[in-house]
């Protein structure tokens, strides 16, 4: 069986599909009946894996911001914003090494 033929849903954004790249680390569940797709582990996709790689540079790499708010709610605002573009930039990073090895959309 060809572990690239299991699929996750695509995922999609307003623009449209977004190419997972597929599993990034499949595997047969141990057993000594017959295998099929149903047996199979796709674990995360290929381009999860993209992204926590590079969302662990970004962030080892990068000031955490002084938060400018004097107010508890302002301050949640703002690392939730800093945690948003952050998620977004591993993402495009994920997408640029999916392209970069021919298999992004």
């Amino acid at each position: 069986m060809n572990p690239n033929s299991l699929r996750y849903p695509a995922s999609t954004t307003p623009s449209g599909p977004v190419n997972d790249g597929g599993p990034a680390f499949p595997h047969l569940h141990n057993t000594c009946q017959r295998v099929n797709e149903s047996e199979m582990f796709p674990g995360m996709t290929l381009r999860d894996y993209f992204a926590a790689a590079a969302l662990t540079g970004l962030l080892a790499s990068s000031d955490n911001p002084t938060c400018r708010s004097g107010t508890p709610e302002g301050i949640e605002r703002e690392r939730r914003e800093y945690a948003e573009g952050m998620a977004t930039s591993a993402l495009r990073y994920a997408d640029a090494m999916l392209a970069a090895r021919g298999g992004a959309s």
